[in-house]
């Protein structure tokens, strides 16, 4: 820090990618001081190679610089089939000192109802992401599978984070009828579909946010069974014509462990949430979540603010000057969020 005139955070995030280098190399070990440890939490999530995920990931990435503890890391799985990765994304992934593997594209390979002929479901490929990195982990490893519309709002809670197999709550899994705001009487009851198959364990609803340990991740059975729920649900959306058919993907995590006897908790914490979203004001340590867009109709992702992200589904916002954006942001975190922004943009213009 004497030597150096650089920003801590830089200096943090050489200074980490150095040490684990030297650990893989056999040179030292990596460990916390103290007496217990949290399992080693991976970050996992799936993206493809476009603009909306590149500016995505890159705020993520910068939310979490010289927070994470030791061995803690995001990993990226880019699903392209085999192409080249461009060299953006491979920008982003080199600055940031962050590990990545290449996957299938669901959403480009199939179609999720033949009958109708064309559709893209991309949260298939955040399923993929879990067998992708399954051959990397230890059974005490802990995957955290998340989206890339997420930032950590100043710092990081350690403590909140679970020991085991776990997910958010969530409202929406939660509701009697799954897809119940397809109208009055719509939706598919998850408990008795369970039953239906003959599955007895009780329901817990929760997901979005999902942990699971290196060894559920690398039980082969519960991940094609979140593909199978997944689209089993996607079908019964199509035939009850709900509106909002793309977060079929969102039970089948939970559906899947307790269909294969998987234990599993509820985690019921603010930091977690998708709820927050439009919030006056959030806490730190809360993981942000900006899914809510006006042009779904809906509010915008912070409070009182007219940013769009789907502005920028094709265009890549770290090449925008986010002046403007930063100065009529009306929140904190939106302002914290637009702080990150221009933090990546320096960092990956230098």
């Amino acid at each position: 820090r004497n030597r150096y005139d650089a920003p801590e955070d830089d200096l943090l995030v050489d200074v980490r990618a150095t040490l684990e280098e030297l650990e893989r190399g056999g040179l030292l070990e990596l460990r916390e001081t103290q007496a217990t440890s949290p399992p080693v939490m991976k970050f996992v999530t799936g993206v493809e190679d476009t603009p909306y995920f590149h500016w995505q990931l890159a705020i993520l990435f910068e939310s979490l610089v010289g927070k994470l503890p030791v061995g803690w890391e995001p990993v990226v799985v880019i699903c392209n089939d085999g192409r080249a990765v461009s060299d953006r994304l491979r920008q982003i992934l080199s600055v940031y000192h962050v590990r990545h593997h290449l996957s299938a594209d669901h959403p480009t390979r199939q179609v999720m109802d033949f009958s109708d002929g064309d559709d893209r479901y991309a949260p298939l490929n955040n399923i993929e992401a879990l067998r992708a990195v399954a051959a990397d982990l230890r059974d005490d490893d802990l995957v955290c599978l998340m989206d890339t519309d997420v930032f950590l709002y100043e710092g990081l809670r350690p403590d909140i984070f679970p020991a085991g197999n776990a997910v958010a709550e969530n409202w929406i899994v939660r509701e009697d009828r799954y897809f119940a705001f397809g109208g009055p009487g719509a939706g598919v009851d998850l408990r008795q579909l369970l039953s239906a198959i003959g599955c007895v364990r009780p329901f817990q609803p929760g997901g979005v946010t999902v942990f699971l340990t290196g060894e559920t991740v690398r039980n082969t059975k519960v991940i094609q069974d979140c593909f199978r729920f997944t689209q089993v649900l996607f079908l019964l959306g199509k035939i009850l014509g709900v509106p909002k058919v793309w977060t079929a993907h969102m039970a089948s995590f939970t559906l899947s462990l307790t269909a294969n006897n998987v234990d599993y908790t509820v985690l019921s914490l603010p930091e977690l949430s998708t709820g927050n979203a439009g919030d006056e004001q959030i806490s730190p340590g809360v993981w942000y979540h900006y899914y809510h867009d006006v042009a779904d109709g809906g509010h915008g992702a912070f409070a009182g603010s007219a940013w769009c992200k789907q502005q920028f589904y094709h265009r890549d916002l770290l090449a925008e000057d986010l002046t403007g954006f930063a100065a009529n942001a009306r929140t904190s975190h939106e302002r914290y969020f637009f702080e990150l922004a221009q933090r990546a943009q320096r960092r990956l213009d230098a």
